[in-house]
């Protein structure tokens, strides 16, 4: 049978066949006494025994002293008492906060692989894009030659010196594999983009759709103020809702960052810090990759500002 107790930050666990209940007594902060009690199913104390630690335990450090204390009276007893240590998570305080860092992430990019890329406008304009911008505008200046030459195509006499005589010849120009369903598709788009039926991100959401043979979409959020608006344009296949939610409400700074165990750059959105504690607990021990029952969170309230004086 395991029973845990939480002494300062640190998790200990007794394991023994006749212990039911496991509870700290007499604990002293200032020197940092205590009593671990004992008892059996019936309810009777079988263990009473006093430990003394030189320091506090801290994450991440358990005195070897307390160790050697704790494993030595127990096995006396025939009692097995391990220590494990909690990871602590601290809200840093808004002033502190730099949500640049997640964005710095090449996971979001090209680079990252194949229809990885994530771009954010903060409109409706290509020359709206604010994140991935070099290689966004590089697709839509493409997607806009394409459209210009699929459209005299459709539309007009080409002149003498066109340099396609088939859509199939411009296709295959643009890199884009022909066949006749691909042909139909992107005359539909170039006849929507042409009689501007849809706003630039919704042209390339179907440009990229038809192009990658996976699926592009678009989502915008809104922050705090009047005027935080952005829309995200991702590839559905790659990325999940919650994925988007999360880089749509960073990129306008609804979230929170957290330093965990002296590392910062662990961020939720506003829903989950607002939400369900233990939600908001399991999120931040998935992305530091440890149990949830072992990390304690410690949220910011207030920032106190002091001042010191001396005598002159």
């Amino acid at each position: 049978m395991n029973k845990e107790v939480i002494i300062e930050n640190a998790i200990f666990t007794v394991t023994s066949e006749t212990v039911n209940e496991l509870t700290i007594v007499n604990y002293s902060d200032s020197d940092l006494h205590f009593t671990v009690e004992l008892k059996d199913i019936e309810n009777n104390i079988c263990a009473d025994i006093k430990l003394s630690v030189a320091a506090k335990i801290t994450k991440r450090l358990l005195p070897s002293n307390l160790t050697s204390s704790i494993l030595g009276a127990f096995e006396n007893d025939n009692y097995s008492f391990t220590g494990e240590d909690l990871i602590v998570a601290v809200e840093r305080p808004p002033q502190a906060t730099d949500f640049s860092f997640y964005f710095d992430d090449d996971g979001m990019k090209s680079v990252g692989g194949e229809n990885c890329a994530v771009y954010i406008f903060n409109g409706y304009s290509a020359n709206d894009v604010r994140y991935n911008q070099e290689e966004l505008l590089a697709i839509y200046n493409k997607a806009n030659s394409l459209a210009d030459y699929l459209d005299i195509l459709l539309h007009t006499d080409a002149p003498s010196d066109f340099p396609y005589e088939t859509i199939k010849d411009c296709m295959e120009d643009f890199d884009l594999p022909y066949s006749q369903e691909k042909e139909k598709e992107l005359c539909a788009w170039a006849e929507e983009k042409s009689f501007g039926k849809i706003d630039e991100t919704d042209i390339l959401a179907d440009y990229l759709s038809i192009t990658t043979n996976k699926s592009w979409e678009t989502r915008s959020f809104t922050g705090y103020s009047q005027g935080d608006y952005c829309t995200v344009l991702y590839c559905s296949e790659v990325y999940s809702k919650e994925s988007i939610t999360e880089i749509g409400k960073l990129w306008l700074g609804c979230g929170f960052e957290y330093e965990i165990d002296g590392e910062i750059g662990y961020y939720v959105t506003d829903d989950i810090q607002w939400g369900d504690r233990e939600k908001l607990r399991k999120t931040l021990a998935d992305y530091y990759g440890c149990e949830a029952r072992n990390l304690v969170i410690r949220e910011y309230v207030n920032t106190v500002q002091q001042y010191i004086y001396k005598n002159v």
